[in-house]
């Protein structure tokens, strides 16, 4: 008789101390529109940048990751599914030349990055609800979506 495997225990992620120390991304897709979600762990607040079909690189998420460093600050960790654009080597390399720790969670148990996959959610509601007739994003009425989504 086989041996039945028992699933393995989740491992727990200590919680941040203090805003923007952990950060989760990912990316999600409207109406061919491309984006990527980066949420913090400490106060859920989240962060969504657009992407062009042809910016969605290595060199472009490393480019918006200096950007959200520079106005919120270095975060510790990022966690992620391991993407292409997340494993690639301009990332990587990004990530070592600011110290910054990467977690990697299961494309195929999503679960693992619960809290980016939330973001996503909530991230999805707000751009789609809040589109421009010719399918962009209202950029005024998303930012203002996300800070009522914090109220």
């Amino acid at each position: 008789m086989p041996l039945r495997k028992h699933p393995e225990p989740p491992i727990f992620t200590p919680a941040p101390l203090y805003p923007f120390q952990q950060v989760c991304a990912d990316y999600f897709m409207i109406n061919g529109h491309h984006y990527v979600v980066i949420v913090d762990r400490f106060s859920c607040w989240i962060c969504v940048y657009a992407f062009r079909s042809n910016e969605l690189t290595s060199k472009h998420l490393k480019n918006t990751f200096r950007d959200l460093f520079v106005a919120y600050g270095v975060a510790e960790e990022i966690s992620s599914d391991g993407g292409p654009q997340f494993i690639g080597k301009e990332f990587q390399d990004f990530l070592t030349q600011w110290g910054v720790k990467h977690r990697l969670s299961s494309v195929a148990y999503p679960q693992s990055n619960g809290r980016a996959e939330v973001a996503v959610k909530t991230a999805k509601r707000i751009v789609h609800d809040n589109l421009s007739p010719d399918g962009s994003l209202n950029n005024d009425k998303a930012a203002h979506a996300i800070l009522v989504f914090f109220v």
